[in-house]
């Protein structure tokens, strides 16, 4: 063969091979493109999911913010990631690329490979579960909370939203290092049937501990406290030395004004406007104190001996006063611990509600969380006292 020939087949046969590894190059442009925009849409995507979820927490809960619902919104993206890699049963290069930018970014008690470790196993990792399941038998409280807020905010078609996001992402996640994979569809279903289940039936669940946003209104509060209350006195043997029921129920209507004026007074308002804030709490919990408003106060910035004797019986500052040391010992007689218990979250729940009620009227009060530092002060009281008797 000619050399110039065989030359020319050499480089025929170059050419060909130059384009086929072309065409491969060209196929990994592509490819690392297709990935990188599926990396920017999901972070993109979960950006606008956090800030949904924190104006319709806001609008909600006007002050407080579970804490569910805080480290939920941490978990979300995990919640969606999580749900393919349980499917998969592994991970793929291009997944583990984007788990590195959120774990190098965010600030959370498990670590990369503990998420995977559980997350490919389907298994359970801190309380992840307790917040974010989502089934037909199981919800957690961050979706508890949330759907809550839906319908306390009046932002329904927030739902959808949500619904939207996390099947959006969890298509997308799904592609990363699998372009043809066809896994999400399945997912995405059954994730819609759950979620759809779950918002229609999550009012009707009952709610534990303190009612930070506001779902029971104030009056079931107060119903259901004073229920708890005159169950305690009756079921006690406080009547066999205090025999005047009439007395002692009226110390709940008292505690009420004194906590309400503890309140107000921790905030920065002029004296005119406390006292306009008192009667406006009072008007809000619906309570019928024996004292009016103004004399009570005066008594006990004055300290005359009614005042005193007030501070004695309703104050929790080093030392719980009268009224709370008999709520615990009516608890101690009767064993109803836990009704002593949900009376101190009613009373936060319903504290909550009226400043939140403060909030909107007033605007700004001086100090933040109000509510937050005066129950915590009330509890530690209450534990250190319950813990001292115990000895």
């Amino acid at each position: 063969m000619h050399g110039g020939l065989a030359e020319s087949l050499i480089f025929v046969a170059f050419l060909k091979h130059w384009e086929k590894e072309d065409k491969k190059e060209q196929q990994r442009l592509k490819t690392r493109k297709f990935y990188q925009n599926l990396y920017e849409q999901i972070t993109d995507e979960s950006e606008k999911t956090t800030g949904l979820i924190v104006d319709i927490v806001t609008k909600a809960a006007t002050v407080y913010i579970p804490q569910e619902l805080e480290t939920g919104v941490l978990y979300f993206p995990f919640f969606c990631f999580g749900k393919v890699l349980a499917a998969q049963g592994r991970i793929t290069s291009e997944q583990q690329k984007l788990l590195g930018f959120y774990f190098d970014n965010l600030k959370l008690p498990f670590s990369r490979s503990e998420y995977i470790a559980a997350a490919t196993k389907g298994s359970i990792i801190g309380n992840f579960q307790s917040l974010m399941a989502m089934t037909k038998t199981e919800l957690g409280t961050f979706w508890v909370d949330l759907f809550r807020a839906f319908y306390k905010s009046g932002t329904q078609d927030g739902f959808q939203q949500i619904v939207d996001s996390v099947t959006h992402n969890i298509m997308r996640f799904s592609l990363l290092g699998n372009p043809d994979s066809q896994l999400s569809l399945g997912i995405c279903m059954e994730f819609v049937d759950c979620a759809n289940y779950q918002i229609k039936n999550c009012l009707d669940l009952p709610v534990e501990g303190v009612d930070w946003l506001g779902i029971v209104p104030i009056k079931d509060h107060i119903d259901e406290m004073r229920r708890i209350y005159r169950g305690l006195i009756r079921d006690s043997d406080i009547l066999d030395t205090m025999s005047d029921i009439d007395a002692l129920y009226a110390f709940f209507d008292m505690m009420f004004l004194h906590v309400i004026c503890d309140i107000v007074m921790m905030t920065k308002k002029p004296n005119s406007v406390k006292l306009e804030m008192i009667n406006y709490g009072l008007e809000l919990v619906e309570v019928k104190p024996i004292m009016p408003p103004a004399k009570y106060i005066r008594e006990i910035a004055t300290g005359t001996p009614s005042g005193m004797l007030y501070k004695l019986q309703y104050a929790c500052e080093d030392q719980p006063g009268q009224f709370w040391s008999m709520l615990l010992v009516l608890g101690d007689k009767t064993g109803r611990h836990d009704d002593t218990m949900k009376f101190l979250y009613g009373l936060i729940s319903v504290l909550v509600q009226v400043e939140n009620k403060f909030v909107e009227r007033y605007q700004f009060l001086g100090n933040d969380r109000i509510v937050l530092k005066y129950s915590t002060h009330i509890m530690t009281s209450l534990l250190a006292s319950a813990n001292a008797g115990g000895k």
